[in-house]
């Protein structure tokens, strides 16, 4: 599939996976070695998002196994290292209503620490470039198996290294980049995570809204965006978008809303999802969307080479 993000004055950088490192899925692969693998991921995920709910193996062997609890289901890729150990990680949530979230991309801090004593992040971000390519072949394969897919986001801050690599592994691009079709400019707030049964505890509520929308040492750089994926093209194309992104409101919020057990409507990332949506033409597709964004993300985001 080829992207829709191409421009004349862009060039789409390759990274080059080190030496001996191999892809798998891990929805291809027996319990037994999902379950080993599992935990490797949940450490990734621990050092990139320490103050974050921790992951449950159940909820992933389930969801990877064709749904958990709330019909979500899961395709995790990971790249091993010489050892055949998880050194990076791209994972997708795919919702009930046809509506999907990469809610992981990263590799592993050491990756990182050795690419900056080379003065790059060269191998942190081939890491990173290898797992999200290949989660975007498992989405296709995932369509040609017949599972209906109507959109596929990722939350960014906009310098990110896993911002960047996206970029150039699967084309994607901010939703609201400066040639956006959205009528007005609305802040792109997360899904405020927590635990259910804290939320009448304040400390609590007040951790999760943190989490959507960090204040501390807040910096342009550093505010959220939504990623749509280039390379990506929907079961239904001409299916507006903005009827995907109330759906994906819905199913987002209800898998991991501390709010979820008491209004899905409280929630931050709940509620712009929906402003996103009433603020987009009504016919408006998301290649449509994907392709009025490219049109200037890339100068405004610095990436033009």
């Amino acid at each position: 599939m080829s992207s829709l993000y191409s421009a004349p004055n862009i060039v789409r950088h390759h990274y080059t996976l080190p030496p001996a490192h191999s892809i798998v899925r891990l929805q291809n692969l027996s319990v037994t070695e999902q379950a080993r693998l599992l935990p490797q991921v949940f450490a990734l995920a621990r050092e990139q998002y320490p103050e974050w709910p921790a992951e449950q193996l159940p909820n992933w062997l389930a969801a990877l196994a064709g749904g958990n609890a709330n019909g979500t289901k899961m395709a995790v890729s990971v790249v091993l290292d010489t050892q055949g150990e998880v050194s990076a990680a791209s994972a997708l949530e795919l919702y009930r209503n046809g509506t999907a979230m990469i809610n992981y991309s990263l590799a592993r801090k050491s990756a990182e620490r050795d690419s900056a004593k080379r003065g790059s992040a060269e191998q942190s971000a081939a890491l990173i470039y290898a797992a999200t390519k290949d989660m975007a072949a498992g989405i296709q394969a995932l369509q040609a198996q017949g599972e209906p897919i109507q959109f596929v986001g990722k939350e960014h801050h906009l310098q990110s290294l896993r911002a960047i690599t996206g970029y150039y592994a699967v084309g994607q691009v901010p939703i609201d980049g400066p040639t956006s079709l959205l009528t007005r400019a609305v802040k792109y707030y997360e899904v405020a995570y927590g635990d259910p049964s804290e939320v009448e505890n304040q400390a609590r509520i007040d951790h999760a809204m943190m989490l959507a929308d960090p204040k501390a040492g807040y910096s342009q750089e550093e505010d959220v965006h939504l990623w749509l994926l280039g390379d990506f093209i929907p079961s239904a194309p001409n299916k507006p978008l903005a009827e995907s992104l109330r759906a994906l409101a819905d199913t987002y919020a209800q898998e991991h809303s501390i709010f979820r057990e008491k209004d899905i409507r409280l929630d931050p990332g709940y509620r712009s999802l929906h402003q996103l949506a009433d603020h987009l033409p009504a016919t408006a597709t998301y290649q449509q969307a994907v392709q009025a964004s490219a049109v200037g993300a890339a100068q405004w985001l610095g990436w033009i080479e």
